[in-house]
């Protein structure tokens, strides 16, 4: 491939989160507020925020950024479903309000807040399953009067999945940049139909040979990790879609005959299935787990993305392959 995927962790954090590349982000968020907010300049923020307590923890984001008003930004990118990425997210934007109070001077403090934007870059599935809509905009605000109460905390979903354009049907920057985000490997050369103003700089820095050697090693390594989560996963998906259809079958059957009717039985069979593929996947995430934590190739947190589970719950399954060892 002539470009790197963007979408790659390494990729993503070295376009977009490096210092002398911040013009590319710039233009990114840019493209997303519209005209709405303008970003001149940003300073870069540190990516571990640390509990206010030992027991607390501490939160790593990908990539955080302040710009000259004050107004924080915090871009995820998220490749695999998370049952609390909703609430993952609404805790990280509140985690960054929460920073903002000044230690020791609470009370000339008065609660300003700035502004605070959780940008979440979905790639591989979709959040909200809406058909067609790839752009989400949330903020507080009344639910029957449509009066927005508040600014300080807003949450973007940009939905990859969900953004099926073709050239000709782009509109705007922030079309062209999501069709970048999701095609740029895929491309031999610059194409024609996108602003050479806004994407000069970016397929500068995106192609391969500009990397140095150290960065195209570390780049691949991050491509392989990617081909080998998924060629994992396809596969429990494909073994765990097996073994529970065929126990969902019978159980179907089962519940069938119980209700003695054609279309119950029919009915039955298709809950049936759906139960037990639902089992099967919850049966095999066990397994899933041990042989991603034995190739040591992903850290606690990526696993528990991967397989849609909690960070404890591969916390537990590494402690009990250390007990067993």
């Amino acid at each position: 491939m002539r470009y790197i995927d963007l979408l790659i962790d390494f990729s993503f954090k070295k376009i977009f989160g490096s210092e002398p590349n911040k013009d590319v982000l710039i233009s990114f968020l840019n493209a997303i507020f519209d005209g709405r907010k303008m970003i001149v300049d940003i300073v870069y923020n540190k990516h571990e925020h640390v509990g206010d307590h030992k027991k607390a923890g501490s939160v790593i984001f990908d990539l955080t950024c302040t710009d000259t008003n004050g107004t924080q930004f915090l871009i995820e990118v998220q490749r695999n479903s998370q049952k609390n990425l909703k609430q993952r997210m609404a805790y990280y934007g509140c985690k960054l309000i929460a920073d903002q109070i000044p230690r020791g001077k609470r009370k000339q403090w008065r609660y300003t807040i700035n502004e605070v934007y959780v940008i979440v870059i979905i790639d591989g599935f979709s959040l909200f399953n809406t058909k067609s809509v790839y752009f989400y905009d949330f903020c507080l605000k009344d639910r029957q009067l449509d009066i927005i109460h508040s600014n300080e905390l807003s949450l973007i979903y940009l939905e990859l999945e969900q953004f099926k354009k073709e050239p000709k049907d782009l509109r705007n920057n922030l079309d062209q940049w999501l069709y970048v985000l999701k095609h740029l490997h895929q491309f031999e050369n610059r194409p024609h139909f996108l602003n050479p103003l806004l994407f000069e700089r970016l397929f500068d820095l995106a192609e391969f040979t500009q990397l140095t050697k150290n960065e195209q090693m570390k780049y691949d390594t991050y491509l392989k990790r990617k081909w080998d989560a998924y060629n994992i996963l396809e596969s429990a998906k494909e073994d765990a879609a097996e073994e529970g259809y065929k126990e969902g079958l019978e159980k179907g059957i089962e519940k069938g005959i119980e209700q003695g009717l054609e279309q119950g039985l029919e009915q039955g069979i298709e809950q049936g299935i759906r139960e037990g593929i639902k089992k099967g996947v919850e049966k095999n995430s066990f397994e899933i787990i041990q042989n991603l934590l034995a190739k040591e190739l992903f850290t606690d947190e990526e696993i528990a993305d991967l397989t849609n589970v909690t960070l404890d719950y591969v916390n537990q399954i590494r402690l009990k392959q250390s007990e067993n060892k």
